[in-house]
Formats: structure tokens, sequence, C-alpha cells
């Protein structure tokens, strides 16, 4: 408790309020500046924003990622390798010779 205290750092102006309409269209704006899909801009956007780079990257995924990747199609590429294919920062990997194996009925694909 005195650690933090005496190094803790001053709160954001934000932190911890809920996101409004205006806050989202700033963070588009500043995304596109910063190109939020490439490197990694959560600490510039976190102090336009006066937010958590977590609460950031978290509105951000929320509000393009998902989105995006639902309306689009994607193929699964099953290997035996030791190291996965596409790396992301969010990326978990899996256990090597764990094979899935896709299905129309687990995997439906986004209407075209």
């Amino acid at each position: 408790d005195e650690f933090f205290s005496r190094f803790g750092g001053r709160p954001l102006a934000r932190e911890g309020e809920a996101w409004t309409p205006e806050e989202d269209k700033r963070l588009h704006e500043l995304a596109r500046l910063y190109d939020a899909d490439f490197g990694d801009p959560w600490i510039y956007l976190s102090w336009e924003l006066q937010r958590r780079e977590d609460d950031v990257r978290d509105r951000y995924m929320e509000l393009v990622v998902k989105p995006r990747e639902r309306a689009t199609r994607h193929e699964l590429a099953i290997t035996k390798a030791s190291r996965p294919l596409h790396m992301h920062r969010k990326f978990r990997m899996i256990p090597p010779d764990l094979y899935i194996v896709p299905s129309e009925e687990n995997f439906p694909l986004a209407p075209q």
C-alpha cells in the first residue's frame, strides 16, 4: 500500500468510466492515425483518450476487429508444425499435435 501510494501515479482522467459514442468516434480516428493494425500504438491512444492501455485495446477489439473478423471468411490450415502459422498479440499456442477438423456444423461460415 505504501509503495503504491508513493509510486503509483495518478489515475487517468477517464479511467474506469463508461465509453461514450464521441469517444468511440475519437478511438476510430486515432486508430486510423496511429495505424492500430500495425505495431503497438496502445500507449499513445491511451494517453490521447485518458484511459488504460488494456481498456483502449479491448474496446478497439470489440468495435473494429471482432466485427471485421466475423464478416470475413477464413481458411484453417491443419498442420503438425510445432509453431503456429499465424501470430497475433492475443494468439494462444495450442499443443503441437492437436488436430482441429472443421465442419459446417461446428464452424458455420459467414453469409456472403
